[in-house]
């Protein structure tokens, strides 16, 4: 009996909550939180009757634009103040959020809101999530440590998603003053539940405090982008066409089958074929869909509408378990690295958001079925275009092919070959990134940028800009430097075998 699990029997021996309590309440809270989002998103505060339908996404779109802008200022910043032994950010988080509740509370009773002050509501509503957001993905990292509970954690995020289906399904049924009250009665109760496992962890003294490489727990900024600004493009498309109350019965039908589809796959399929699985096929399932809007009947247009919302919530189920998997593989509960990760679809839906908004401040209508498949290629091109200048070490990893999933040498197999050891205990030790490791292991080998250049299929800047990142983490300044390195670790690995 290893001491871990000598020492978990004893914890529970004395009294201590098991960890799949834990698991269970950290579930409920994610569910409770997805549905506050949900209602929140799709129900904002009630525009004057003159502005439109439309319009009603500007406010959102100012709230998600602060949300990532502070994601991005906190992660440039190295900040620290939203560590999560402290309760500071809590109660920040949760008075930033006031107003926007107060707000929709306040419009069930007629009480009209303009425009320029609901957009202030959603900017403190953003500046809060920034907060809170990354501290439920901290939560979520700290349990299920362990290989076994691997399956379990899936299914608890599969599970949560798709039960935020029926949370969200109920403002299609409550009377207005209690549709406008469910937002705030969901966040209330993520808080407690928040507050109490926070509080039983710290008695129990199994917090962590180690802070989270960003180099490397941050992901690629690329793919997560564009799902964020196609969901967005879509919501907006939703509710033009079909309404508020229609637009959630979309959500709802998506979020169900989303989760649904993601737990199959997640308990049944191997991590590494589901990476390849949503890579594949979530662009050409949603693109079939934007393209099948425009030709179907009104009553048709609801169902491929539906498919590509579900789409998006396998994405994010899958996105959202694999961040936290990183978490809890590098052993960090530090909120910081969920900042990272969260950062990039936020963006994507920024982008989606204010071309849609745009578009309706012109005069467009974006009940026009062709605006929704235009739409999605105009973020999609306007991403792709843009990715390879914001792209930087912050956002390099991608979370899409993670390191774990890669097949790895076995030591055995390469026992007689000590420079590359030496070689892939310095990337080890430095924290490389994947594409670093690719880079470093040819320099190591004595090739140029030009070789690199040519075998990667990248510019001669992008190669150059590696390798200087790899002589900067190494702290060399020249490629002889470079070599005298591995060659020096290379030295003490033979010296150790012989000691052996």
């Amino acid at each position: 009996m290893t001491d871990e699990v000598k020492k978990r029997d004893s914890d529970r021996l004395d009294g201590a909550i098991p960890e799949s309590i834990y698991g269970v309440m950290a579930a409920i809270a994610f569910m409770l939180y997805c549905s506050f989002l949900i209602t929140t998103l799709i129900f904002p505060v009630k525009t004057q009757d003159e502005v439109g339908s439309t319009l009603t996404v500007l406010p959102a779109f100012c709230g998600l634009f602060v949300f990532a802008g502070a994601q991005l200022l906190a992660i440039r910043g190295r900040s620290r103040a939203w560590s999560h032994r402290r309760n500071a950010p809590l109660v920040l988080s949760a008075l930033l959020t006031v107003p926007l509740l107060a707000a929709m509370a306040a419009a069930s009773f007629d009480l009209q809101a303009s425009l320029l002050l609901q957009a202030a509501a959603w900017a403190l509503w953003g500046l809060g999530q920034a907060i809170f957001f990354p501290m439920i993905g901290s939560l979520q990292a700290e349990i299920g440590h362990t290989e076994e509970n691997r399956k379990l954690h899936l299914a608890s995020i599969g599970g949560a998603v798709m039960c935020a289906s029926v949370f969200g399904a109920l403002a299609l049924f409550a009377p207005d003053p209690l549709r406008s009250f469910l937002p705030a009665l969901y966040f209330a109760t993520t808080l407690i539940i928040f507050v109490a496992i926070r509080t039983q962890r710290r008695i129990e003294g199994d917090e962590t405090n180690e802070e989270s490489g960003l180099e490397t727990l941050a992901p690629k900024f690329l793919s997560p982008t564009i799902v964020g600004g196609t969901f967005s493009v879509l919501t907006c498309y939703c509710i033009a066409h079909f309404g508020m109350r229609g637009t959630l019965g979309v959500a709802t039908i998506g979020c169900l089958v989303g989760g649904a589809v993601f737990l199959a796959t997640a308990m049944t399929i191997r991590r590494a074929l589901t990476n390849t699985l949503i890579e594949r096929l979530y662009f050409p399932i949603t693109a079939i869909c934007f393209f099948l809007v425009p030709t179907l009947p009104d009553f048709l247009k609801f169902v491929p509408s539906c498919i590509a919302l579900s789409m998006f919530f396998f994405y994010a189920a899958f996105y959202w378990s694999l961040i936290i998997a990183v978490g809890r593989d590098r052993k960090t509960a530090s909120p910081r690295h969920f900042s990272a990760s969260l950062l990039a679809p936020s963006v994507g839906i920024c982008i989606g958001w204010g071309i849609a908004s745009a578009y309706a401040l012109a005069g467009g209508n974006l009940a026009h079925p062709f605006v929704l498949f235009f739409g999605w290629i105009v973020v999609y091109t306007i991403v792709l275009s843009i990715a390879p200048y914001a792209t930087n070490t912050l956002l390099e990893m991608d979370l899409l092919s993670p390191e774990d999933a890669r097949p790895k040498p076995d030591p055995i197999d390469r026992s007689g070959n000590s420079w590359e050891q030496a070689c892939e205990l310095i990337a080890d030790t430095y924290k490389l990134s994947p594409r670093e490791r690719e880079v470093f292991g040819m320099l190591a080998h004595g090739r140029n940028v030009k070789f690199i250049k040519d075998s990667l299929f990248i510019s001669e800047n992008t190669a150059k800009t590696h390798k200087y990142r790899i002589y900067r983490k190494l702290e060399v300044s020249t490629h002889q430097e470079l070599l005298d390195h591995v060659e020096r670790i290379e030295q003490k690995l033979l010296q150790q075998r012989q000691e052996r």
